[in-house]
């Protein structure tokens, strides 16, 4: 499987942020983006019945600063996927399947 194939989150040094690289396949930048959200953005606290989280001060910290509070070195975070064999959503996938053909 190529480099290229994969979904990936990584620390930038240069940028000294969080980046992502998405492969060209339908969808995929959409799923970038749901991996940088689930880690960058605060976390909601459950709230009570029938009180609205968005309404109160009821946020946690995102998992990004969680790690980063119990130790971790977040500019060393490193993540890949790569995508299901066949997906011919994934370009490559296409290519392969239309060469054993």
């Amino acid at each position: 499987m190529k480099s290229t194939d994969k979904l990936r989150l990584y620390w930038n040094k240069r940028q000294d942020d969080l980046m992502t690289y998405h492969p060209p396949a339908a969808g995929s930048r959409a799923d970038a983006r749901l991996i940088m959200g689930m880690l960058d953005n605060k976390r909601h606290k459950p709230t009570r019945e029938g009180e609205s989280s968005f309404e109160t001060e009821n946020t946690e910290q995102s998992y990004l600063d969680e790690l980063d509070a119990r130790g971790y070195d977040i500019t060393t975070i490193k993540f890949s996927i790569e995508p299901k064999k066949g997906d011919e959503k994934f370009i490559s996938q296409r290519v392969e399947e239309k060469e054993k053909v």
